[in-house]
């Protein structure tokens, strides 16, 4: 199925993250912080393992930045215009962007997955994720806690919106680099993609990613 779920990331960038999901071992974990439509959700489900589970973290909040006036955000929406509107228009009626996920996704999907409405702060963790998608609040301290909530020694951590042409995001730029030292971690960021990893430098995924 093509992802024509409303959202920002790149159609590269989403074959990244799924591929990503695929390498995921048996019975491990996937964490999503910060989901909108689902646009990047999907892709983390779509191709994992059945073993593997995914848990996201939104507040689904409607604010400012993420207002229902979808024809009118500041960076045009990518996927299918027409559900973007009947997204924008259910969760204005519920007043949460959860339905406008829901709808996206669909029943299957969204019923498999982990959902968590609350900020990451709030999230009262209880296990170790394989694989973290952080894209939730792009401030420095945001960043940080985010990175330093869900780091283990060997999981994988990769986010959105790094490199020169995001100036406006060196808040999150600053967490990052700052953070490959702290953890120790090799930070790759791939030709035409907007995402960052921090690969360990022990256990399965710097074998998994040796090849980058």
């Amino acid at each position: 199925m093509i992802n024509n779920i409303p959202g920002w990331m790149t159609s590269r960038d989403l074959d990244i993250l799924s591929k990503l999901s695929s390498l995921c071992p048996e019975n491990s974990s996937i964490l999503e912080v910060g989901s909108f439509l689902g646009r990047s959700t999907y892709s983390l489900y779509k191709n994992k393992k059945d073993s593997v589970s995914l848990s996201v973290i939104d507040t689904f909040e409607i604010s400012n930045t993420y207002n229902t006036d979808v024809e009118n955000f500041k960076y045009k929406l990518d996927g299918d215009p027409t559900l973007a509107l009947e997204a924008s228009a259910l969760s204005e009626k519920e007043n949460s962007w959860l339905s406008g996920f829901k709808l996206c996704l669909g029943e299957d999907v969204y019923t498999n997955i982990n959902i968590n409405v609350c900020t990451s702060s709030q999230y009262n963790k209880t296990k170790d994720f394989e694989l973290v998608f952080i894209d939730g609040g792009h401030d420095r301290d945001t960043v940080l806690h985010d990175i330093d909530k869900f780091v283990t020694p060997t999981n994988l951590l990769i986010g959105d919106d790094f490199g020169a042409q995001y100036m406006k995001y060196m808040g999150l730029i600053d967490a990052v680099s700052y953070s490959k030292i702290k953890y120790n971690r090799t930070l790759v960021c791939l030709d035409n993609s907007r995402l960052w990893m921090l690969i360990p430098n022990t256990g399965y995924w710097k074998e998994a990613l040796s090849v980058l």
